[in-house]
């Protein structure tokens, strides 16, 4: 019989190359907390734009969470369960989707607390939305059997833009002009062209341009916070929401 000592042996950590920079050797990531959520979507979890706050979903309620003081801080309540939520870009309103049949797309202030809009257009749940850049526009994206993104004025409660979606989505962010978006889901990334308000179109046809991946289940999200990173990786297995830094 073969020994299997040196395989068990423990592996001696190697010296840094030389010129490594000593900073990059010393950092490590380290888990700081987990926080408990009610869904398997990563879209039910956003980073504040400008501090130190995060909203979460736990069921119909979205919670503001401080970070750096450890508390809860606000609740926001729907009338049905949430499936995402997210922030404009300077996080003054918090924008929520419902889940289930004639599902609402609810907008709050959140300086003062005061619901500022309420949508309705998708048939079924959302899967996911972002605020466009300028904060004029929200876009949305229903589940798979809504098969819907549409683009709202939501100020004005009006829906200036809408499309079906062959794929099921699961994320979506704007590009830094806000001259398109991209959703990306089950085997696709998508590029959303809005060359008129009135209408998605592609560089070249009214077709988005469509990539197609290997993804499946597991659906990764990274979110910047000051010079941390907070990355979590959601999936039909997990319930909580990993909190990573980066010393």
């Amino acid at each position: 019989h073969h020994s299997m000592s040196a395989s068990l042996a423990p592996v001696k950590r190697r010296a840094p190359a030389k010129g490594a920079s000593p900073a990059l050797t010393r950092k490590k990531v380290t888990l700081e907390r987990i926080l408990g959520t009610t869904t398997t979507r990563n879209a039910a979890f956003c980073v504040h734009p400008k501090s130190e706050y995060v909203a979460y979903v736990a069921g119909c309620v979205v919670v503001i969470y401080n970070l750096k003081k450890n508390v809860q801080t606000r609740f926001f309540k729907g009338t049905k369960a949430i499936s995402f939520v997210c922030f404009n870009i300077t996080g003054k309103y918090l924008a929520a989707g419902e889940s289930g049949k004639q599902p609402g797309v609810l907008v709050w202030d959140t300086d003062t607390g005061a619901q500022v809009a309420e949508l309705k257009g998708h048939k079924f749940g959302l899967a996911c939305g972002a605020f466009a850049p300028n904060s004029k526009y929200l876009v949305t994206v229903g589940v798979q059997h809504d098969a819907t993104v549409m683009v709202w004025d939501w100020k004005a409660g009006a829906v200036v833009a809408a499309n079906r979606v062959s794929s099921e989505v699961h994320g979506i962010s704007f590009s830094e002009d806000g001259s398109y978006f991209v959703t990306v889901g089950v085997r696709h990334v998508r590029f959303w062209y809005m060359d008129s308000i009135n209408h998605f179109s592609s560089s070249s046809s009214s077709t988005p341009r469509t990539y197609y991946t290997q993804a499946h289940n597991t659906h990764e999200r990274m979110q910047r916070y000051n010079d941390k990173y907070v990355t979590f990786i959601n999936s039909n297995m997990h319930t909580g929401i990993p909190m990573w830094s980066v010393r």
